[in-house]
């Protein structure tokens, strides 16, 4: 993989009114990586800033579709339903002089103590996921790549709560060491879909 550098910087304006800036995790969505046949990537030449985030290449090498990504057949994405209010995704810069990159810190919670939450968490907490995390102001992050998926951290906390006004569920907490963050910009509702004409994001059986 040879990276190519040659940014062309620009001002960091305040949004216009226009452009949603609510704050906040809107609904996150999973899938086994091993279900995953193809990802798009942050692209390896580099001339604005939006391409050490935005994931823009793969689409003609890897066979995807306006940049999306492409499951393998008869697989799916799935819907995490997260409270309002009640997520969050966080970078934080880490690492050595020199050698920084981020670590990502996602934080959902699922109301209702039932069996599918509790068999969701036992099925999925040693296997590697990706996610898609899509905030309030519309775009979707992608959390885990084909080379290391994201797996729960230490510290989640299923709870049955103690008065009658205390909420119950599950809070999860997934943490994801990246160069960069990767706003994912390809199709996304086909992507929790199995799609049975064989092309596409989402392959068929």
């Amino acid at each position: 993989m040879s990276i190519t550098c040659n940014v062309t910087y620009e001002d960091l304006d305040l949004s216009e009114g226009c452009v949603p800036n609510m704050s906040g995790v809107k609904v996150m969505g999973w899938a086994l990586k091993s279900d995953i046949q193809a990802l798009p990537k942050i692209p390896d030449t580099r001339t604005s800033i939006k391409d050490y985030a935005e994931m823009s290449e793969g689409g003609v090498e890897l066979n995807l579709k306006d940049h999306s990504i492409q499951m393998k057949t008869g697989k799916r994405f799935f819907r995490f339903y997260t409270g309002d209010e009640l997520g969050e995704l966080k970078y934080a810069v880490s690492g050595p002089q020199g050698g920084k990159g981020f670590k990502a810190n996602l934080e959902v919670f699922h109301p209702g103590l039932k069996s599918t939450l509790l068999g969701f968490m036992s099925s999925t907490m040693n296997r590697e996921l990706v996610l898609l995390v899509k905030l309030n102001n519309g775009d979707i992050h992608v959390l885990g790549d084909l080379d290391r998926g994201v797996m729960p951290s230490d510290g989640v906390e299923i709870t049955s709560g103690k008065a009658a006004t205390d909420a119950n569920g599950a809070t999860l907490q997934y943490a994801w060491n990246t160069p960069t963050a990767q706003i994912y910009l390809g199709e996304y509702d086909s992507l929790f879909e199995v799609n049975d004409s064989g092309s596409g994001s989402a392959s068929g059986t």
